[in-house]
């Protein structure tokens, strides 16, 4: 009797201990893991940015993210309190009633009071308030969701330089509007992105827009899609699409974070993380990624210039489209091939825009 009374102290620290692993431990990770994803895709939007908004976004951030280690610092110190109150426990125990025998009860209280209270200390320097105080991503910087265009043409379609690359890309997909000036038989609303359109139509728009506005406009090539989406750098320039298809595992559009953050695209319903369309978005209605580009994943599958390999029958397809939600489809180096008359209800194109060709002060 007289062992049950003295352990009963260790015995309600550590169901103590399991209770707060549970309800403070599980909770704070998750927020945690939570808000660094918000933090990686926001990195890459803020990118965008200049100037006083930019440099007061990455400050944010960087706050955040002090915080974060702060929690996970925190985190690990409870883990190794708990850890140490668990293994010892049951040590104790016998150890007790080895020392009742050897040494009397009194000097067996006094050694397992000594250990109890050392587990005690063990868990409370890590306090579960200071855990509990909240985390919070930075508030969305300001022009958060718009991009400053660098060149915006007659028709409204918008462009902005792609870092490491010769040409100017739109900003987003292009529109009904836009393709209805070239076809006036195109089906849809005017501000989404254009769909059933094979990459013949796409090439053929792209000359009349040519003429019409005097400059040079054309497809944007396979590794000048990449660069758009932020991995033109880790690929071969020089290699096919065929052998970059796939190759860098788990990074997006928006980021490292799978699945995607909420408002990172224009994804297929029926996940946790759809989306509020059902069918295709009007153009940049989601987050924009690093160089102020819209929908570079989800919303349609893009046209790019290039043949897939060198058999030359098949054309590249980049981005995914609003029927997507593999994992795999939306990582910005998958690629999709299909014959040069392919068409489908997920299928459009961006439109990029040779610098200094006819216009020397772009």
């Amino acid at each position: 009797m007289v062992f049950e009374e003295l352990i009963e102290n260790l015995v309600r620290l550590d169901k103590q201990v399991a209770a707060r692993d549970g309800a403070i431990g599980s909770d704070i990770v998750a927020e945690a893991k939570a808000i660094s994803g918000a933090l990686n895709a926001l990195e890459g939007r803020v990118a965008a940015l200049s100037g006083g908004a930019r440099e007061n976004s990455f400050l944010k951030i960087t706050e955040a993210r002090k915080r974060l280690a702060e929690v996970q610092k925190a985190m690990d110190g409870l883990g190794d309190a708990i850890g140490y109150v668990r293994k010892s426990v049951g040590k104790w125990k016998a150890e007790f009633a080895l020392n009742i025998e050897i040494e009397g009860a009194e000097p067996a209280r006094a050694v397992l009071r000594e250990r109890s209270g050392k587990a005690a200390w063990e868990i409370g320097r890590v306090r579960p308030e200071a855990l509990r105080a909240p985390i919070t991503a930075p508030p969305a910087p300001t022009g958060f969701g718009t991009a400053s265009a660098l060149f915006v043409n007659s028709m409204g379609m918008k462009f902005v330089r792609v870092p490491g690359a010769t040409i100017l890309i739109s900003i987003w997909e292009t529109r009904v509007q836009d393709f209805k000036s070239f076809r006036s038989s195109t089906n849809g609303e005017q501000n989404h992105p254009v769909v059933n359109v094979s990459w013949e139509d796409a090439k053929a728009f792209c000359e009349w827009l040519s003429q019409k506005e005097g400059k040079l406009y054309r497809l944007p090539t396979d590794h000048e899609w990449s660069l758009a989406a932020g991995i033109g750098g880790r690929e071969i320039a020089t290699a096919s699409p065929s052998e970059k298809n796939a190759k860098i595992e788990g990074v997006y559009p928006w980021g490292t974070q799978w699945p995607p953050p909420q408002g990172a695209g224009n994804f297929a319903s029926g996940n946790d993380y759809s989306d509020a369309h059902l069918g295709t978005a009007p153009v940049g209605s989601y987050h924009m990624n690093g160089f102020g580009g819209f929908d570079l994943s989800g919303n349609v599958w893009e046209w790019c210039e290039d043949w897939y390999d060198g058999d030359h029958k098949f054309r590249v397809l980049r981005g995914g489209s609003w029927c997507n939600r593999s994992e795999v489809v939306l990582q910005s180096s998958s690629r999709l091939y299909v014959t040069p008359t392919y068409r489908h209800d997920t299928v459009g194109f961006r439109v990029a825009l040779e610098v200094g060709k006819e216009n020397r002060s772009l």
